[in-house]
């Protein structure tokens, strides 16, 4: 995710598009979860004006990943 700086932020990694709660729902989980679910739960978004909320899609990778670590330990065994 882009770095804040004296009130400004920088750019993200190259390839680290903006994706609205729709696009998530659909692109990363296949339909599986609704824009919804998508805006009450995925961390780090950002708000651009009145109601556009977004994420970086890297974040949303990142958090997805975070999650399935939580769920193995080292050796590969289910918590």
């Amino acid at each position: 995710m882009g770095q804040l700086t004296a009130g400004r932020v920088t750019p993200p990694r190259n390839g680290n598009r903006l994706m609205n709660a729709r696009e998530i729902a659909s692109e990363v989980f296949a339909g599986k979860v609704s824009p919804e679910w998508v805006r009450r739960n995925l961390p780090q978004k950002v708000t651009l004006g009145h109601s556009t909320v977004v994420w970086f899609e890297r974040d949303v990778w990142d958090w997805i990943l975070s999650c399935r670590e939580r769920e193995y330990d080292v050796s590969g065994a289910v918590r």
